[in-house]
């Protein structure tokens, strides 16, 4: 974790490891829950790292998840080239 200084405030940068062997990348679906104001529910994805934490994100439409999901596999470490 590296810290950065910006507008006199402390930022802390995370960075989230991405290695095939102990990181996955799935669509998921939340249920009962409104995210958004117009009940769509957005679309959301989840980021599982092996002995870690689960993290939630969420993208406009399925097609903006479905890059940001792509995108996380081609940069994953150890990825198979045929994803």
């Amino acid at each position: 974790q590296a810290a950065s200084v910006s507008s006199g405030r402390n930022l802390l940068r995370k960075d989230i490891p991405l290695r095939a062997s102990s990181c996955t990348c799935r669509a998921v679906k939340i249920r009962g829950v409104i995210i958004l104001p117009n009940n769509s529910g957005g679309a959301v994805f989840e980021l599982r790292i092996q002995g870690g934490s689960r993290r939630l994100w969420m993208a406009n439409t399925r097609e903006e998840r479905q890059a940001w999901m792509q995108a996380i596999h081609n940069a994953m470490i150890g990825a198979s080239v045929t994803r």
